[in-house]
């Protein structure tokens, strides 16, 4: 029996994934998996494939927020799905390091 804390989990990700796939479409596909057919008169029909959803990793949905600059839902993701945060906190002051020398420029 799932608990309501895996729920929380999976409903995070399939949100996150539903968002990112606006930056990054290859989220919104799922990956078929293929068997060949038993014999010669075994059709090729939709019960000879294994459709896998591809399985996005709490890491990878807080670094692809930080990439397209989504902190806040960077933040969100990673406190929900229990992600060390350090490597977001370092991206957040090389961008504000980045910004405080080009607008001294």
């Amino acid at each position: 029996m799932r608990e309501l804390g895996d729920i929380r989990r999976e409903y995070t990700i399939a949100l996150a994934r539903l968002q990112l796939s606006v930056e990054f479409p290859e989220l919104e596909r799922t990956s078929k998996l293929t068997s060949a057919p038993l014999d010669e008169s075994d059709a090729w029909t939709n019960e000879n494939f294994i459709f896998a959803d591809f399985h996005l990793e709490p890491e990878a949905v807080v670094a692809l927020f930080s990439q397209t600059n989504a902190f806040d839902q960077a933040f969100n993701a990673g406190r929900s799905l229990d992600v060390d945060l350090s490597s977001l906190f370092e991206i957040i002051a090389e961008k504000c390091v980045a910004l405080t020398i080009h607008s001294e420029g």
